[in-house]
């Protein structure tokens, strides 16, 4: 494993289309570190994974963000799959 592991969550109702009347939703996978966020009024990191699914296995890319920085800013790390890759695919 080349990541930083977390457990994978999911968003249930994430909209297919913001931008139409349609109530088509999806649920998408995601990652998060929470262990030294510090609630309002600390930041929240996000890691755009990029065009590719991300496996448990893998976690959270970039372990200097989860493990380095966000120590060091009292932040929380999410990391949301890709739409079109991976679990996240909207079936609709």
């Amino acid at each position: 494993a080349w990541g930083y592991l977390a457990e994978p969550h999911w968003l249930d109702g994430q909209m297919v289309d913001h931008f139409s009347t349609s109530n088509a939703s999806w649920r998408q996978r995601f990652y998060m570190d929470d262990a030294y966020f510090e609630g309002p009024g600390s930041p929240i990191f996000v890691i755009l994974g990029g065009e590719g699914g991300i496996p448990p296995e893998v976690g959270i890319f970039y372990p200097w963000v989860a493990q380095v920085l966000a120590k060091e800013y009292k932040a929380a790390v999410v990391e949301p799959e890709h739409r079109f890759y991976g679990e996240a695919f909207p079936s609709c």
